[in-house]
């Protein structure tokens, strides 16, 4: 049991990513709670994730992560 570094309850830590796993990051610590990973992954992650400009570097560098690999984001447009 730690304490969260963002509700500061004493919860199970959980691994959380410095850098997104989506974009490459390797780096985690475990003192953050699943409730307040799990909203920081739903909110910033999640929206980062899919935007256009990371969408197309994470398929150019064919980033292996937890989110699936999108078919190619350039694909369609002229």
């Amino acid at each position: 049991m730690s304490r969260c570094i963002y509700c500061l309850e004493e919860k199970p830590g959980t691994i959380a990513h410095v850098i997104p796993k989506a974009l490459g990051g390797s780096l985690t610590f475990n003192d953050v709670c699943r409730d307040c990973n799990s909203r920081q992954g739903s909110s910033f992650e999640g929206r980062t994730i899919n935007s256009f400009l990371f969408s197309t570097a994470r398929y150019r560098a064919a980033l292996s992560t937890n989110y699936p690999l999108q078919k190619n984001p350039l694909t369609g447009l002229t």
